[in-house]
């Protein structure tokens, strides 16, 4: 039998497991957009409107909404994305997930892929 923490596998241990985890934080921001039908009519196609800036993650986020498109290609459509607020002397990896709610509340479906 292997001394008690050698690390030397025991013959009686039939499976066993582990697991490394990188630290991870999440959280969440709320943006409210009031008066969508006048930003529309007034922010050009490729032009954004910025949230205030939120901290995530000892981060500073904005997200950036583009209510005519980000480009030509999408001038029927909504973008919205993430925006870091500063500069990083690294590598920042984040995922997002956007829902949009109506004006009931409820949820609805968007495309992750435009």
């Amino acid at each position: 039998m292997p001394a008690p923490g050698s690390g030397a596998p025991d013959a009686d241990d039939s499976s066993s497991a582990s697991a490394i985890v990188a630290g991870t934080v999440t959280g969440h921001h709320v943006l409210h957009i009031e008066g969508y039908s006048r930003i529309k009519e007034e922010t050009p196609n490729g032009k954004s409107v910025k949230s205030r800036p939120f901290r995530i993650g000892g981060r500073s986020w904005r997200i950036l909404y583009y209510p005519n498109g980000r480009s030509s290609l999408y001038t029927d459509d909504i973008t919205i994305s993430l925006a870091l607020e500063e500069s990083a002397t690294g590598p920042v990896k984040a995922r997002a997930k956007f829902s949009l709610l109506d004006q009931a509340g409820k949820p609805k479906e968007i495309d992750p892929d435009v």
